[in-house]
C-alpha cells in the first residue's frame, strides 16, 4: 500500500513539474490522438488543454505543411528535430522547433 501512495505521490509531482514548463509539451497516441498536452502549448496554440485532448495532433500543421512520416518509420528514428510553422486555432501561423521523441510500451 505503501509503495501505491509514493507511486500516485510521483506522479502527482511529475505532472506539476511537466505542467509548468514553459516549452510546449504534447504527447499523442499512435493514431496521432493528443491524449496529453499542457498549458503553455495549449495557450500557444489559442487552445484550452480540454478543446485539445482527443483531437488529431495536425490540427496544429497548416493543411500544405502536413506531410505525417508513418507511424513505423517515426520508430526507427526515436529522435527527431525539426524546425516548422505550426498554426493557432485562429489559424494564425507561427514558426517552433519541434523535437518529436517515439516512447513505446516496453513490453512490445
Amino acid at each position: 500500500m505503501l509503495k501505491n501512495a509514493n507511486n500516485k505521490q510521483s506522479l502527482r509531482i511529475f505532472k506539476k513539474a511537466l505542467d509548468n514548463l514553459p516549452v510546449g509539451i504534447t504527447i499523442t497516441d499512435q493514431n496521432r490522438r493528443i491524449i496529453y498536452t499542457h498549458p503553455t502549448d495549449a495557450a500557444m496554440h489559442r487552445y484550452s488543454v480540454k478543446e485539445l485532448i482527443g483531437k488529431d495532433v495536425r490540427v496544429f500543421a497548416p493543411p500544405e505543411l502536413c506531410s505525417p512520416v508513418p507511424f513505423e518509420e517515426l520508430t526507427l528514428e526515436k529522435y527527431w528535430r525539426r524546425e516548422s510553422i505550426n498554426k493557432r486555432k485562429d489559424e494564425q501561423r507561427f514558426p517552433v522547433q519541434l523535437c518529436t521523441n517515439i516512447v513505446t510500451d516496453k513490453n512490445k
